[in-house]
């Protein structure tokens, strides 16, 4: 071998060391990297169960120096199973910080069943997250004899409705508010309705303008000085009578309008007579500023009762 062959073979060597150590380097790195990163793992016991029986999944988050775990809530994404209990544990294992929560589950499916991978939040002193998954996890589920000697197994059954004591003192309480407020509707109703059904309203119209001239001759209006307002809700007695009585619409209309009405009406000339009279004696007390005798309030009364007593409706 030449002296140029030698040297050769020995750099061929050399580089072959520098790679193998560079590569056992970059090795040791890397699991030191590792080994200081958050790492998750789940397992579950028993791997097989009969249908709507429960089974433990244990998660052990182990966090290194400098992290700490989010404890797992029992809203994590874990369908088709479900979550009946979560009991949490610390320990330290290699001076790594280790959460351990065992989750009591149960599922209402059969077959061959994968328990979702779970996610596990980290946090390092920086406040930065960091998540880590854990690997899905397979339970296989069988159905319940009947009787040993039975080879069919009973179908997949729905799971149970579990009402915890809190869902069942708000509805409760919720319950008996309603009822409370129904209560109080209902009242509040019938005392309206009491008040929408006046019972002077079922009385004959000339019966109520019987009425409603003893509430104003009861009224001091006339001992006040407001001989307008009196003699107004004078004539106004007198056109809620016609209104009632012959479906007439008075209110809006002048003295002459309400006498052509009256004669439309085929009233006797007695009783269109009288209209005029009162209607016209309280035109000038509203409209003449008239102040007449106590006397005028009296005799336009007993006109507006005696046209009420002459139109009424006859007796059946």
């Amino acid at each position: 071998m030449s002296l140029s062959d030698f040297l050769r073979v020995e750099n061929t060597a050399s580089a072959k060391r520098t790679v193998v150590f560079l590569l056992g380097l970059c090795w040791v790195a890397a699991t030191c990297f590792a080994a200081a990163l958050p790492k998750v793992k789940a397992s579950a016991a028993p791997t097989q169960i009969t249908l709507g029986a429960e089974f433990k999944l244990a998660i052990e988050a182990e966090c290194p120096e400098g992290f700490s775990a989010t404890p797992i809530s029992r809203d994590i994404p874990i369908a088709p199973f479900e979550i009946k209990n979560i009991e949490r544990s610390t320990r330290t294992r290699n001076e790594n910080t280790v959460e351990r929560s065992v989750l009591t589950l149960t599922v209402f499916e059969m077959g061959d069943l994968l328990v979702p991978a779970v996610m596990v939040e980290f946090r390092d002193t920086a406040g930065r997250v960091y998540q880590r998954y854990t690997d899905p996890v397979p339970i296989k589920v069988v159905g319940v004899k009947k009787r040993p000697q039975d080879k069919d197994d009973v179908r997949a059954i729905k799971p149970p409705v579990s009402y915890g004591m809190l869902f069942v003192w708000t509805a409760a309480v919720a319950l008996v508010v309603f009822l409370l407020l129904l209560g109080l509707a209902v009242k509040v109703i019938l005392r309206k309705r009491k008040h929408w059904i006046d019972p002077e309203s079922l009385k004959p119209a000339h019966e109520r303008a019987a009425l409603e001239w003893g509430r104003l001759q009861a009224k001091p209006l006339l001992g006040e000085g407001k001989v307008k307002e009196f003699y107004t809700e004078l004539s106004l007695i007198l056109k809620r009578y016609l209104d009632r009585r012959f479906d007439a619409q008075t209110f809006e209309l002048t003295t002459q309008e309400v006498l052509i009405l009256a004669k439309q009406l085929e009233l006797s000339s007695e009783v269109v007579q009288k209209i005029r009279h009162v209607l016209e004696n309280s035109d000038l007390v509203k409209f003449a500023k008239q102040i007449p005798d106590r006397s005028l309030a009296d005799s336009l009364a007993r006109e507006i009762l005696e046209i009420a007593e002459k139109t009424k409706p006859e007796p059946e």
